[in-house]
């Protein structure tokens, strides 16, 4: 007979299921058209470095993404587990009317236009003149031309303008904002030249102005000194992922290929967790490229992402196929699938490994979550009270149930009536802790405590408890036993059959066998929340 542990503690309450018994089982853009054409002075020019102007180069804004839809996604063997699969939370605060407002810092009426040409600095003084707030007129029109991409000669004419009113002085943020246009444009000549402007004005920068510059110096021929930068930022503070992925990609462009793999092990071995730009950079340098040693370490990253329970983008998850199908004589064979809800893989037909933990690893959690929640001092108490016929309902079930609360749950108070609490104890069996006690915590461990075969049902996802444990690998081991335990209701009414959205069976983590992989990834167009994981997998399988 199956067990079932009824929690009335919570605003949601909580079921356990056990054995008793081990066994297993995009905005317009807004030009003026005042001035046709520009000059600069001779005089204007000792001011500012410049280039010869260049034509404008707008790229297209509209992006049209294709996506195979397979037939599987509308098959009922296919489980999306809603409760922890991604975009759910998405959907839900959009169903609850959460919505983010949609804020947007540039005017919606903008009391100056923004130039379509470069102008002189009779030009501009008379478009300050039309500026109320004449006091911050440079640094708006220069964040202005960042936001919609503006030209960088008409960025250029601004900062000589500004310079001739300041005996040849541009200040330090308009020349951050101006080196962030042209880094955006990869103007690399500019950028060298704002970076000797930088070198011979400061002694140190922010960190902004380092990794701008780093950011613009990977594509040029003087791409090394970005080890320089980057040295400069660790004598103020640690480098950012973005400082040292930038590096190595500045190293891969130029095919250093042992210093960034060198970098790479050094944000490691600082705790820099690499991002998805940097991991994608190697595989996409290694496409086709017949090297053991390298293929040896990016089979490495992928093992990374395993051990850390990290789930790749879509253009990372498509820079991995493409680098297995290009390995020379090797002929691995990729797709992106939709996991049957038994594990079982649609494309290869292979199982992917149980969600459920061994018994070392189920131990170690029930032992933490004894120290950690409990004796840390977990205090989550809410308590609603809840249905009656749901404990007749599992009882007519032949399950077993345990129901456990609080001492005051048998006052005969209004929030829960003593006829309904008698009939509760008269259907299960009933243990009610004192008031003051943690009581979801301790729900929490008798359901560990019960085995591994129980399962609880609430639609409480438990992240407070998560956070109490004081380690990455004790919190992953947890989500992973709440994945494979936690039930929820698909629909419930009064009265009505009681029905369970599913349990997921797998573990959804990167996994090899070898001759194949299974990576989940996160889809461009959903929005997953942290404590979701990703429905769509890249299955690669190694042809016969």
């Amino acid at each position: 007979m199956m067990t079932l542990l009824l929690s009335f503690c919570r605003s949601l309450q909580m079921l356990w299921k056990n054995r008793l018994y081990p066994g297993s089982s995009p905005r317009n853009w807004t030009f003026s058209v005042l001035y046709s054409y520009f000059h600069f002075s001779k005089k204007e020019q000792r001011y500012f470095s410049f280039t010869l102007p260049f034509q404008r180069n707008i790229k297209a804004t509209n992006f049209l993404i294709s996506k195979a839809i397979s037939s599987n996604k509308s098959d009922k063997d296919t489980s999306r587990h809603p409760l922890f699969s991604a975009g759910t939370a998405k959907k839900k605060s959009e169903i609850l009317g959460y919505k983010k407002d949609q804020q947007h810092c540039f005017p919606s009426s903008s009391p100056v236009l923004l130039p379509t040409k470069p102008l002189n600095s009779e030009e501009w003084e008379k478009v300050k003149e039309n500026f109320e707030q004449k006091n911050i007129f440079e640094h708006w029109m220069m964040e202005q031309m960042i936001k919609y991409n503006c030209s960088i000669d008409i960025a250029k004419s601004l900062l000589s303008w500004i310079a001739r009113k300041n005996n040849g002085i541009v200040d330090y943020k308009l020349l951050i904002g101006y080196l962030t246009l042209c880094v955006s444009q990869r103007q690399t000549a500019e950028i060298i030249d704002v970076y000797e402007i930088m070198k011979t004005r400061y002694k140190t920068l922010e960190h902004e102005g380092y990794t701008l510059l780093i950011q613009g110096l990977i594509h040029s021929d003087r791409w090394r000194e970005t080890l320089i930068l980057l040295e400069d930022i660790k004598k103020i503070m640690s480098p950012s992922k973005r400082n040292y992925g930038d590096c190595i990609k500045g190293a891969l462009l130029h095919r250093e290929m042992n210093l960034a793999w060198n970098l790479y092990f050094e944000m490691l071995n600082h705790r820099i967790i690499p991002n998805w730009e940097t991991f994608q950079a190697f595989f996409d340098f290694a496409k086709g490229v017949k090297n053991n040693e390298f293929e040896r370490r990016l089979l490495d990253i992928l093992l990374y992402l395993r051990n850390n329970q990290m789930y790749p983008n879509e253009p990372f998850a498509q820079s991995i196929k493409i680098w297995f199908e290009s390995i020379p004589e090797k002929k691995w064979k990729g797709e992106s699938v939709i996991i049957h809800k038994s594990g079982q893989c649609l494309a290869c037909g292979r199982m992917l490994e149980s969600i459920h933990l061994n018994s070392e690893e189920y131990e170690f959690l029930k032992q933490r979550v004894l120290k950690d929640i409990l004796d840390g001092g977990d205090q989550y108490r809410k308590t609603t009270p809840k249905l009656l016929d749901i404990v007749s309902q599992l009882t007519k079930q032949n399950f077993q149930v345990l129901v456990l609360g609080r001492k005051h749950m048998l006052n005969g108070r209004s929030r829960w009536h003593k006829n309904e609490m008698t009939a509760v104890q008269n259907m299960a069996y009933c243990f009610f802790a004192d008031n003051v006690s943690e009581d979801d915590a301790f729900l929490l461990y008798a359901t560990l405590h019960s085995g591994n075969q129980c399962r609880f049902l609430t639609r409480d996802l438990m992240r407070d408890h998560k956070a109490c444990l004081t380690d990455e690998k004790t919190q992953q081991l947890f989500f992973r036993w709440q994945q494979g335990h936690q039930l929820v209701f698909l629909n419930y009414y009064p009265g009505k059959k009681i029905i369970f959205q599913s349990v997921l069976t797998y573990n959804t983590v990167v996994q090899t066998t070898g001759d194949s992989w299974h990576i989940p990834y996160d889809e461009n167009i959903v929005e997953r929340y942290s404590y979701e994981v990703p429905t769509k997998w890249l299955c690669l399988q190694q042809q016969n």
